[in-house]
């Protein structure tokens, strides 16, 4: 099937990633295509990303604490100088750059383990392929000046993303928060980034330093690897006698979200259940239709190995789950064999009503006489005009309403709408009857550029392709250069 840039860079990165196999960056095991969907298949983890874990801290009223801030930003350390140093089989440095280093692409399990997540756009520096045209890889809020005005990055980028997130640490605030895109990029640009104690005259000195040199707008003045700013919070740690042991970061994170634990925890337990049943049944009925002179562990053997195949092909189907298993097992063996398979269903029930894909529930016969409660939900969203779906299923109408078995399944409302950022809710029956999403708009960079003064001396060099000069109009403050990537004009600046 022939392939677009974009999907070759896509392929490239994703065949990079497989490599990576580090505690500290999430495992990629397989990548592939299943018809016309590309497929990567990584380790299942259990718990929240960092800016979950941030936000729901704060609604608490009592911020993460710094000891366990500090204890995620080092594992985020490690996980980035592995990648940065990574070579391919023949030797020779891959120089990856992660470029979207944030709270969202960081996971802290349950157990307290932290997990670099998304090396979907790391890209090679040596690469000379680009992104697709008009898109900038990586959130502004974490972004270094040069890669937000399209020069060339190295790992020294990422140090600065993790800058970012350390000032967030000792400020409990996130950088540029409450700021528009526009203002976020004038103010890195100029080099006007604020120091922590100007935000929170409590945040300690030292602190702030070792913040300000991650974040110098020059990349000769920051820390020229994570290693070195890693080794810096590692003795500022030491100085300060600060403990943030892997078991109390996974305590804290636990403890925090208890209840959601407890959902899944039903939903794994439902779904073991079920496929015992259907284990249970079909086994019996093969005993009952095999014919009297059937050996004891010939047909019936088969038949229940078959039956556990089955609790798989009426699930959702998942490129990395076995089509069959061996035809004669014994019964232990038959056993643990089934249990692992329909723990697998669970797990690529996780993974795949994450990207938006229908589950199908393991139903056994019993189950299906047996009488179902059901609920009443209405789903709606604003704008009315959004387009709505469930569990990856297009709804027709908004508000729609649909009638739902009550159970602790976890449902994914979603809705879409032209000039607003997607959004998405999980809900289960048993608890709500009413899920409603409200879309923030998007911000248009040409509407809310305003020509502004010329800064004394620029700050970035200027990029050489397409040029402006200074009476360019700066309500279209982007242009594309001869290689498809997206550069602000050094008149607007």
């Amino acid at each position: 099937m022939p392939t677009t840039p974009a999907l070759s860079t896509h392929f490239w990165t994703k065949r990079g990633a497989v490599q990576l196999n580090h505690g500290n960056v999430v495992q990629t095991y397989e990548v592939g295509t299943e018809g016309d969907r590309h497929v990567i298949v990584m380790e299942y983890l259990e718990g929240q990303s960092l800016g979950n874990i941030i936000k729901r801290s704060a609604a608490t009223g009592t911020p993460l604490p710094l000891a366990l801030h500090l204890r995620v930003i080092l594992s985020v350390l490690e996980g980035l100088q592995y990648a940065h140093e990574l070579r391919a089989y023949d030797g020779a440095p891959l120089m990856l750059v992660h470029r979207d280093v944030s709270p969202q692409n960081v996971f802290v399990t349950y157990d307290g383990q932290v997990k670099v997540l998304d090396f979907g756009i790391a890209k090679a520096t040596s690469s000379t392929v680009h992104t697709r045209t008009g898109m900038i890889k990586g959130k502004i809020s974490y972004m270094a000046p040069e890669q937000m005005v399209g020069e060339s990055v190295d790992r020294r980028a990422d140090v600065y993303s993790v800058g970012c997130m350390l000032w967030a640490a000792g400020v409990e605030k996130k950088l540029w928060k409450d700021m528009s895109g526009v203002q976020i990029m004038r103010a890195v640009i100029d080099g006007q980034v604020p120091s922590p104690q100007s935000a929170n005259p409590q945040c300690d000195s030292e602190l702030a330093r070792i913040t300000m040199k991650a974040l110098a707008f020059e990349p000769s003045e920051r820390y020229q690897s994570a290693l070195q700013l890693q080794e810096e919070l590692e003795h500022y740690c030491e100085q300060r006698s600060i403990r943030n042991r892997p078991r109390d970061l996974g305590r804290y994170v636990s403890e925090l979200f208890a209840d959601t634990r407890t959902a899944l925890r039903a939903r794994v337990e439902q779904q073991l259940s079920r496929a015992s049943l259907v284990e249970t049944t079909t086994t019996s009925e093969g005993r009952r239709d095999r014919e009297p002179g059937d050996g004891a562990g010939g047909e019936a053997t088969t038949f229940a190995a078959t039956s556990t195949t089955n609790v798989i092909s009426s699930s959702e189907r998942s490129p990395y789950i076995p089509s069959s298993p061996p035809s004669k097992l014994s019964g232990g063996v038959r056993v643990g064999f089934g249990l692992a398979l329909v723990v697998a269903v669970v797990l690529a029930w996780r993974i795949e009503s994450r990207m938006g894909r229908p589950t199908a529930a393991v139903v056994s016969a019993a189950a299906k006489k047996a009488p179902l409660e059901e609920a009443t939900v209405e789903l709606r969203s604003s704008p009315g005009n959004a387009q709505l779906s469930l569990d990856g299923q297009p709804l027709v109408g908004n508000p729609s309403t649909r009638v739902l078995r009550k159970d602790s399944q976890i449902h994914v409302l979603r809705a879409e709408a032209a000039g607003y950022h997607m959004a998405t809710a999980e809900f289960t029956s048993a608890n709500e009857s009413i899920v409603e999403l409200k879309l923030e708009k998007l911000e248009p960079l040409a509407e809310q550029v305003q020509p502004v003064p010329q800064p004394a001396r620029p700050l970035v060099t200027a990029p050489k392709h397409g040029s402006a000069s200074r009476t360019a109009n700066c309500a279209q403050p982007f242009y594309i250069d001869k290689d498809g990537i997206k550069k602000l004009r050094p008149a607007c600046l």
